[in-house]
């Protein structure tokens, strides 16, 4: 049985105590798999996830560093927890276990921004994702309202931009404008395989860069893109294509 979660990708500077949602996508595992393992070449790289923390033990332990809230439609708290920051230096550390007194010793040794790759089970209700700083709103995710699709929504295959041979360009038939709350995720399943691999998450688009390098042994593969508002996915469209290009 496949298990939800909710993907949250943020970059957050520790000097100025700032920060900015990238995007929110829904992950479904297999119980007790890792979710960020479905992640695991995809762009940007997924990172483990971390337990979540009850909502009054998260304002307790980290109410002078960064929580991130989930919100219902009304604005109440579903759930929050402490996340996991990752510097460019690789080092993965609990929001809460940077002190506000270290922080400029932080900045001497190292760069100031990180990123936060967490992976929270799914609630019913959620709509909103906001990320907190000393008890202050710094960012706020709030789920889209896709569009409804149209009937045979297809993939356009094309030379890359670029003109590489071992490239091809993955698009939407008609064209698609970018939508508040709404990301594309673009997956492949190369012949001869049973698992999707996801190439690229939260795009504005539902466009991608191919290369076939990355299927050595297949000839042919399905691309799939699927549509978020955030909390929910949908297909967007799916087509077979050649990697004998």
């Amino acid at each position: 049985m496949s298990v939800k979660h909710i993907n949250i990708v943020a970059t957050v500077d520790l000097k100025k105590g700032l920060g900015e949602i990238l995007y929110v996508n829904p992950v479904r595992a297999e119980a007790g798999a890792d979710p960020s393992e479905l992640f695991a070449g995809a762009s940007p790289q997924g990172m483990a996830p971390s337990g979540v923390v009850a909502g009054a033990l998260a304002v307790h332990v980290g109410a002078a560093h960064f929580i991130i809230r989930i919100e219902d439609k009304n604005g109440a708290v579903l759930t929050q927890i402490i996340p996991h920051i990752k510097t460019s230096k690789c080092n993965l550390r609990r929001s809460s276990d940077i002190e506000p007194e270290s922080v400029g010793a932080v900045a001497k040794k190292q760069t100031t921004t990180g990123m936060i790759n967490e992976f929270v089970p799914f609630v019913e209700g959620m709509k909103a994702v906001v990320l907190m700083h000393d008890g202050k709103e710094v960012s706020r995710f709030q789920d889209g309202t896709a569009a409804k699709l149209g009937a045979g929504m297809g993939l356009a295959f094309r030379e890359a931009v670029d003109g590489a041979a071992h490239r091809l360009s993955v698009s939407a038939v008609a064209e698609t404008l970018p939508e508040q709350g709404v990301t594309f995720t673009v997956q492949v399943k190369p012949e001869g395989t049973q698992a999707w691999q996801t190439i690229t998450v939260g795009r504005e688009r539902p466009d991608i860069q191919l290369d076939r390098n990355q299927f050595p042994s297949a000839r042919k593969a399905r691309v799939r893109i699927l549509r978020s508002t955030g909390f929910d996915d949908e297909i967007f469209a799916e087509e077979e294509v050649k990697l004998d290009f």
